[in-house]
């Protein structure tokens, strides 16, 4: 049943238009759409005339009264309402003189959707030439004008019009009669365009002019015909009439409104002809509501008379409906209603209740929605009941007012099958009511929604459109939604989902809030949609969305769109108090460790198709903040990353597990277990005294770390395998353990699981450097390589935070190139191999004061073999190459030189044991000078072995070296030997034989001398010698 009366056959159309001197070209269009309007049969004439030209506009005028309507529409094929339709259309009206109310409607270029048919034009002749609309240009070309700007502004508004719609990479327009001119915008532009012509008819301008233009600009360009031969137009024209119908304008005898162009369709003032019958007073323009015909009756009263006899009857007869239709009637409807529109079977297994007053309620209980026709049968909705209410008088209006819209316990099983089809995209159905030419044109829904809304105005009994809709209360009650994707294999699944809208009108915006269980914890929400319309016609809106949950919340301010998928584009602001957690949540936990809590970002997101790019960004992640922008592509084997990032620091430190993550473990004090303290020992031997160097310096009472094992944990680094990446990072400071790096730049690459990290700018310990990482973790045992280069790095702060080593300070060069595979860290290091070149100078050895011992000799100062803080042994060079392969470091060129002292040595150093075992000669030499002296090789020569584990080698003379080579033994010996002829007594010899074997100066340098017991120097000669 219609409640639109339909008064059309007392209706008499007339399509006015400009017309030439003559010529069928320029009235094809205007004769086309009058042949399609009266073939509807709809009214009770349809005439067209021209203002220039044949048909003429007088002669259309006069058949329309002559057919006996009681009322004539004038449909202005017109692109604007400037000079022909806003004066000398009316003015030819009024002079006619016609004895039946007469109204002129607004013109067809002031109505939005025949801009979107434009649209359409363009699109299709894109599609015939092969261009992609994406990388074209949608030349919107207008007739303009000297003397005003009607045409210009229409053009132009037609063009913004088509924006939120329009595939095109860029709508601009030009005109014919005024700048910017058609030629130059061809000429002047070195991409491909599609021209569509803003005309009512293939006239001169249109027909002639513009071809001519494209081809002599010789630009890339198509041209898609004027918007005037479109074959919908004539639709638009009876969507115009009906709103004329709902919209009659009351006032009388006004002219034509100049300014902003009235809604789409309404009629303009109207210009009644003079009632020929005798009446007093001048004549004058009548409204459309008002009749001119002699008698006593008012036209207001008669119309609210018979407003109020077509309410009353409807009324009863929608009384009449809800006693005596059966239930199962409504039902059945319904359910045809849904079949006809979404293609879907609707099942009521429940029960159905009907009303019909005050309001119009429909009550379902157990409703199910199928899936689609072409997949796997199923339900895509199944629901405990449906509950609609819609307010009945507004709906005489075609408004629709939703009192009540509640689904209570609704079940929706969203599907991607193996196909890639969805089972909610109603697409299919929608494009029935599209252009009934065949082709698919790239502008979507957006003219297809522009189809059905032309069809449901202007098609048969029944079709009456929809003005407006509101939402008073609409709710979904404990609902589920559970999604599979049949192509990936995801399933997901929302529990407990309460929602509740309210949009207050149609063109208003839409509020939403509620929540949600999603694996086992409530999500809370709440959001704006500015208008949902544009999203059922896949264009964009502008929405704001935010989301709590106890994980962190998330922010939205933008636009959306669902064409094809999701797409966003917006601000965007999230932040957790556990980056770990969240993760963990939301599907893609991170390893057990430490770090990963309070973060935060900012900036904007950008989502199309696949794509997820984030620009601006601003982010913060346990006390680092940085800011850059990042772009991530989700199609393809696996994820692609692309970032550059500026951070003030990148501290690792948070991420380092277990007792790694800070300062090595202290080893374990006697002093802490049960039972009485250990003894200090009297007396000190050289041999003890080195033992114990590593373990605590003097006076200071602080224990040393120990080195710990390498892990047998075996590495996971699968997760490279997860995505490639190409990221750019700079960072103001970067700490590992008790590294302190300074501005580094870093160039990293990941593919198929290879990570090649180049740091690209080191300011290492008041050096530089360079340095390249790489990670195998594409096989099954995992691969490192290294190369490093540094230069004149500060040595004694690196080597402290590195090992803590605080032996040798001065600056260093050192380059290194390691790489092994290995499964754990063990494996790893006991399988590296490559090399490295170690050069220290001008430095020292910190804690022994080498010359000031053997300055102190030559005076007769024989203690003070002990290290001290404030102490060193100055170097001019300090150097030595290595050797890696399976794990062990080979030295043979250990080199130092310094004042007094020369040493060179070899051996090698087992990373993977830890252990070391060196063979050094150290050389005290008569010559304060470092490099360049003399006799380098001249002075006493002792050799000493250093074995066992680093942590604490054992460092002993090499009385095995001395047995092999006499001549060393035998230099050495003689050059002792002089030294203790110098000896005066055998008191000065027991002083310096305790000060090098365990005597002397055992104190804090006070001179005093503690009792211990007494040392024999020949016996201790002779166990030197043995």
């Amino acid at each position: 049943m219609s409640l639109d009366p339909r008064p059309e056959k007392s209706i008499a159309l007339v399509l006015a238009a400009h017309g030439d001197r003559g010529g069928a070209v320029y009235n094809d269009g205007l004769e086309a759409h009058v042949a399609a309007l009266a073939a509807m049969n709809r009214f009770a004439c349809v005439a067209g005339g021209v203002l220039n030209g044949t048909p003429s506009l007088e002669d259309a005028l006069a058949r329309a009264e002559q057919s006996g309507a009681d009322w004539i529409l004038v449909y202005p094929l017109f692109m604007s309402d400037g000079y022909f339709a806003g004066e000398v259309l009316p003015d030819r009206v009024g002079a006619a003189k016609l004895r039946v109310l007469t109204s002129i409607l607004q013109p067809l270029g002031q109505d939005s959707r025949a801009a979107l048919l434009m649209l359409e034009s363009a699109l299709r002749a894109a599609k015939s030439a092969g261009l992609d609309p994406g990388q074209a240009r949608l030349l919107v070309v207008g007739h303009g004008s000297k003397n005003g700007t009607a045409n210009a502004e229409s053009t132009r508004r037609a063009a913004r019009g088509l924006a939120p719609h329009s595939p095109f990479a860029r709508i601009e327009t030009a005109f014919l009669e005024e700048a910017p001119f058609v030629a130059e915008a061809l000429s002047h532009y070195s991409g491909k365009s599609v021209v569509a012509g803003f005309f009512s008819s293939e006239g001169m301008h249109a027909g002639l002019d513009i071809p001519a233009a494209i081809r002599h600009s010789g630009a890339a360009a198509v041209y898609a015909g004027a918007i005037g031969l479109h074959s919908r137009i004539p639709e638009l024209i009876v969507s115009s009439v009906h709103r004329a119908l709902e919209e009659p304008d009351t006032g009388a005898g006004t002219e034509p409104e100049r300014g902003p162009a009235a809604p789409a369709g309404a009629p303009m003032p109207p210009h009644a002809a003079a009632d020929n019958r005798p009446k007093a007073g001048p004549q004058a323009h009548d409204s459309p509501s008002r009749r001119t015909a002699g008698g006593g009756t008012s036209p207001i009263r008669f119309l609210f008379k018979a407003v109020f006899t077509l309410a009353l009857m409807a009324a009863l007869a929608l009384g009449a409906i809800a006693f005596l239709v059966p239930e199962d009637v409504v039902r059945d409807q319904v359910a045809s209603l849904v079949k006809q529109q979404t293609g879907r079977d609707l099942t009521v297994r429940g029960k159905t209740s009907f009303s019909m007053f005050p309001n119009v309620g429909v009550e379902l209980e157990d409703v199910s929605i199928s899936n689609p026709p072409g997949m796997k049968s199923g339900e895509m909705l199944r629901m405990g009941s449906l509950n609609l209410n819609l307010k009945l008088l507004p709906l005489v209006s075609r408004r629709v007012e939703v009192e009540r819209f509640v689904l209570v316990r609704p079940v929706f099983n969203l599907i991607v099958d193996k196909k890639g089809r969805r089972n909610w995209d109603f697409a299919k159905k929608t494009a029935a009511l599209a252009p009934a030419s065949g082709d698919e044109t790239q502008a979507g829904a957006a003219v297809a929604e522009t189809g059905a809304m032309i069809q449901a105005q202007a098609g048969g009994p029944g079709g009456a459109m929809v003005q407006d809709i509101s939402f008073g209360t609409a709710k979904i009650i404990d609902g589920v939604v559970k999604y599979t994707d049949e192509t990936t294999g995801t399933k997901q699944r929302v529990d407990a989902l309460n929602v509740s809208i309210v949009q207050p009108a149609l063109s208003e915006p839409l509020d939403a809030e509620g929540s949600l269980v999603w694996r086992d914890e409530e999500v809370t929400f709440k959001g704006r949609l500015a208008s949902a319309p544009a999203l059922l016609r896949n264009a964009s809106s502008k929405a704001k969305v935010a989301i709590s949950t106890a994980r962190g919340k998330a922010d939205f301010d933008g636009k959306i769109a669902f064409a094809g998928g999701l797409s966003a584009n917006g601000a965007v602001a999230g932040e957790t108090s556990s980056l770990r957690a969240l993760a963990s949540w939301l599907g893609t936990p991170i390893a057990p460790g430490g770090g990963l809590g309070a973060a935060a970002i900012s900036g904007r997101l950008g989502l199309e198709n696949d794509t997820v790019a984030f620009t601006k960004a601003k982010l913060s992640l346990d006390g680092m903040n940085g800011q850059g922008q990042a772009s991530i592509r989700l199609k393809g084997v696996r994820p692609y990353i692309k970032a550059t990032l500026a951070l003030d620091k990148l501290d690792l430190n948070p991420y380092l597990t277990g007792a790694s993550a800070g300062a090595a473990q202290p080893k374990a004090s006697n002093a802490s277990k049960e039972g009485p303290a250990p003894q200090p020992k009297a007396k000190q031997s050289l041999t003890d005294f080195i033992d114990q160097l590593n373990e605590a310096d003097e006076g200071s009472g602080k224990v040393q770390p120990q080195v710990r094992a390498w892990s047998q944990r075996a590495m996971d680094i699968t997760g490279l395998r997860a995505v490639d990446a190409d990221v750019n990072v700079t960072a103001g400071a970067l700490y590992y353990r008790k590294i302190k790096v300074g501005k580094s730049a870093v160039t990293a690459s990941l593919k198929s699981g290879l990570l090649t990290a180049d740091l690209t700018r080191l300011a290492l310990y008041s050096g530089t450097g360079t340095g390249r990482v790489t990670v195998n973790g594409a096989r099954a045992v995992p691969g490192i390589a290294a190369q490093f280069d540094l230069q004149n790095i500060s040595a004694l702060p690196l080597l402290r935070d590195a090992v803590d080593f605080k032996w040798i300070s001065g600056r260093a060069d050192m380059t290194i190139s390691l790489s092994g595979t290995g499964r754990s860290q063990s494996e790893l290091v006991r399988s590296l191999q490559g090399n490295a070149k170690l050069v220290f100078s001008n430095g020292a050895i910190e804690g022994i004061n080498i010359p000031a011992m053997v300055r102190g000799l030559k005076q007769g100062k024989f203690g003070g073999w002990k290290r001290r803080e404030r102490e060193k042994t100055d170097f001019s060079r300090f150097s030595g190459s290595f050797v890696v392969q399976k794990g062990i470091a080979y030295n043979k060129d250990l080199n130092l030189v310094g004042p007094l002292i020369r040493m060179t040595g070899e051996g090698n150093i087992d990373l993977g044991r830890e252990r070391i075992d060196y063979a050094a000669l150290p050389r005290l030499v008569a010559s304060l000078q470092g490099q360049g002296a003399a006799d380098d090789r001249k002075g006493i020569a002792v050799p000493v072995r250093i074995t066992g584990p680093w942590a604490k080698p054992k460092v002993v003379p090499d009385l095995k070296r001395l047995l092999e080579d006499p001549e060393l033994a035998k230099e050495t010996a003689d050059k002792v030997g002089k030294v203790l002829k110098k000896l005066k007594n055998k008191k000065d010899v027991k002083k310096l034989l305790d000060g090098l074997l365990g005597g002397g100066d055992q104190g804090a340098g006070d001179g005093t001398q503690p009792q211990g017991e007494k040392v024999n120097p020949e016996d201790v000669l002779r166990k030197l010698f043995q």
